[in-house]
């Protein structure tokens, strides 16, 4: 499981939730509101160091664009230029942007796509209250993003539209969900917090807005970050839907309900990664920092390795000095016998020359060898007649007689030299002489077998 802490910013307050991501979902460990100047102290005096915020932004530029149908590592400089055509005096911005639906307008193929942009000095100033004590920032989203992923409602169509409405006290943020991604997002002016007569009529307009303009018809409201069942002064022009909690989120009902922001942020942030509002230098940051963390335990676990080979190593040492004393005192125990022995030898070499006599007469050669030789001699149409052989001492001298059979005077040449071919190929033998006599057809070989 991986730890995650999610903030979000609610006006006067701010939100925490500390959870662990799990296979199943998520399950949230702590959570606890300060107020602003809690929060500073906390950033402060806290052990942890990475974040992953959702801000309530107050200056919003969010409309849906139709551009021509792309490949999606396109789309985003689509959007980009887009957003600078339309809104020219924001020089520097952060932006998401989803994609809606492909339709067919007179006759040509586009692509709705939302857009949600905020200024950059609005981040940077957010980012820049977390490095004052240090801390990252990994993920920048405007709460209307997780929660649009977070709203559920039963028992509707996939495409019908839902209106959730954010309690944030001062502020509403209504926002419209269509089939799972967010498609219109308004702040609204509120009494304070639950929901009063004002609220309903801004619920009411929005839902005009989108009927009239956006071509949506939302079937349902949804409250979020309310208490259940809130007393309302009237109902809006459509049914409300209580708001539930995913079966993937292990906290009580009262928290869910509490910190459905940040706890929306953790359940769906890798879904969210590229909705990332951070500018890309700070992500870029975050990820040096993670190589650099990674590269640190690899470290650790190198050193690690290290010192368990070279604990090892020192015990193989031991062993070998221990060997090395042992075989030393086997070395000095049997000195006088290695003494004994020289001794005995040097009285032996007297004896060397008799024995090198002996030995002379017992070095004949291998009869045997010299008989599976003849093999090579008896080629086709070789008769070997006789074999005399003396032994020389180092060597034996064989001399082979025969005659050859052939039809012609060519043929007898050729079976001649294959014999002697043949003969040659022993490897232990040495032709002293030859002799063929062409009348007789017979030959006479001396050879010198070698010991």
């Amino acid at each position: 499981m991986k730890k995650q802490i999610a903030i979000s910013f609610e006006n006067d307050l701010v939100k925490l939730v500390y959870a662990q991501i799990a296979r199943s979902g998520v399950i949230v460990e702590k959570a606890m509101t300060l107020s602003n100047e809690e929060f500073d102290r906390f950033l402060a005096t806290t052990g942890d160091d990475e974040f992953v915020v959702v801000q309530n932004f107050q200056n919003i530029h969010q409309d849906v664009l139709s551009l021509p149908p792309a490949k999606e590592k396109y789309m985003r400089q689509l959007v980009e230029l887009e957003i600078k055509k339309r809104i020219p005096e924001l020089k520097e911005f952060s932006f998401f942007h989803v994609d809606l639906r492909e339709v067919q307008r007179e006759g040509k193929r586009s692509k709705d796509v939302f857009f949600f942009a905020v200024e950059s000095g609005e981040i940077e100033e957010l980012v820049d209250r977390f490095a004052r004590h240090g801390k990252v920032v990994t993920h920048i989203y405007p709460n209307v993003l997780p929660l649009s992923h977070f709203l559920q409602v039963a028992d509707i169509e996939p495409d019908e539209p839902v209106l959730g409405v954010f309690d944030l006290g001062t502020n509403k943020t209504i926002f419209v969900v269509r089939e799972g991604h967010l498609s219109f997002v308004r702040v609204a002016q509120s009494e304070g917090r639950g929901i009063g007569q004002i609220d309903i009529e801004n619920i009411n307009m929005t839902i005009a807005y989108c009927r009239q303009v956006l071509r949506m018809s939302p079937s349902r409201v949804v409250l979020l970050g309310m208490q259940e069942d809130p007393v309302l002064p009237a109902a809006p022009v459509v049914p409300l839907a209580p708001a539930k909690h995913p079966a993937s989120v292990v906290a009580f009902d009262d928290t869910a309900r509490e910190y459905v922001a940040p706890l929306s942020a953790i359940l769906h942030i890798r879904e969210l990664s590229e909705s990332n509002l951070l500018p890309p230098a700070y992500q870029d940051v975050v990820v040096q920092r993670k190589v650099m963390a990674y590269c640190i335990i690899v470290l650790a676990l190198l050193s690690l390795v290290g010192l368990m080979y070279l604990g090892f190593q020192s015990i193989e040492i031991a062993k070998s000095k221990s060997v090395i004393s042992q075989l030393r005192s086997d070395i000095n125990k049997r000195s006088g016998i290695i003494g004994e022995f020289e001794g005995t030898l040097t009285g032996l070499q007297k004896f060397a020359p008799s024995i090198e006599i002996v030995n002379s007469f017992g070095a004949a050669v291998n009869m045997q060898d010299v008989l599976v030789f003849m093999q090579f001699i008896a080629t086709e149409g070789v008769n070997v007649q006789s074999v005399s052989m003396k032994d020389e001492k180092e060597h034996v001298l064989v001399q082979v007689q025969g005659n050859i059979g052939a039809g012609s005077y060519e043929e007898l040449q050729s079976r001649y030299e294959h014999l002697l071919g043949e003969v040659k190929k022993a490897g232990k033998t040495e032709i002293v002489s030859h002799k063929l006599d062409l009348k007789q057809r017979s030959f006479t070989l001396d050879l010198k077998w070698k010991a």
